[in-house]
């Protein structure tokens, strides 16, 4: 009897640690998933600024900014709303012209505040999570619905609409990143080959800490879709932070 009740007890443990959200149960059926491609292996590099720990709790994202100079970031795996979900739970959720007037859809608001960290045109902002949003309405015919996380606007860019600039954002906040460099750089696969994208220096030791990439996918040669990801040196390895794909609108 004692054995059982002690399997019962470590169950319990095991389900509560790997259950799902409800929150994040509720969109999984309006995402989709099977663009998801698979990931290359990168050869070790040198330990640098992200240890096991630090990168298990802080995601690293591709930031944007939008036509009304609003700082966001793709969630189309889920993964941003998973982690949040895991230490926020008390939200309200918005639908309809009460989420966007114009687009509808759907957008979660957190009651506490989810502090952040944008890296954007050699300058660092500390920012909050504004919402989680998914869309209702796409214009764009064709092309799949996904989710976005939004932050606190810190700044404003010349021509919001027509900017492809892009940056980094780290949540939570991280310390410890006050200066950092970004430059071109490659990186080599399991299998020999050179990748060439972006890589930032977030302590200034000449050791890169996370490299982008965008590889072009679906290329008809009309209207070619990229698929960017996010690689972060973690204690000398290469782990995927965030990935994401991009349709050409016509």
């Amino acid at each position: 009897m004692k054995h059982l009740i002690c399997t019962l007890f470590f169950l319990s443990i095991s389900i509560s640690l790997f259950a799902q959200s409800p929150l994040v149960e509720s969109f999984e059926d309006s995402v989709e998933t099977d663009w998801i491609l698979e990931n290359p292996e990168f050869i070790n590099t040198q330990s640098s600024f992200f240890t096991q720990e630090s990168f298990k709790k802080h995601s690293v994202s591709l930031l944007q900014i939008s036509g009304f100079n609003i700082p966001f970031t793709w969630d189309q795996n889920l993964s941003l709303l998973k982690r949040i979900s895991k230490n926020y739970t008390e939200h309200t959720i918005l639908q309809g012209e009460e989420a966007d007037p114009i687009w509808m859809g759907t957008r979660v608001k957190w009651d506490d505040e989810i502090s952040s960290l944008i890296l954007f045109d050699k300058k660092t902002y500390k920012t909050v999570v504004d919402s989680w949003y998914l869309i209702g309405l796409n214009e764009c015919v064709g092309t799949l619905t996904f989710p976005t996380l939004r932050f606190q606007q810190q700044f404003e860019i010349d021509d919001p609409r027509l900017n492809r600039l892009t940056g980094l954002v780290i949540m939570p906040f991280l310390e410890g990143i006050q200066n950092y460099e970004e430059y071109e750089t490659e990186l080599e696969t399991a299998s020999g080959e050179y990748v060439k994208g972006i890589g930032y220096d977030l302590n200034l030791d000449s050791i890169t800490d996370v490299f982008l990439y965008e590889e072009i996918v679906n290329n008809d040669g009309y209207s070619p879709d990229s698929y960017k990801r996010i690689y972060v040196n973690v204690e000398g390895n290469w782990k995927v932070s965030w990935f994401a794909i991009y349709e050409l609108c016509i």
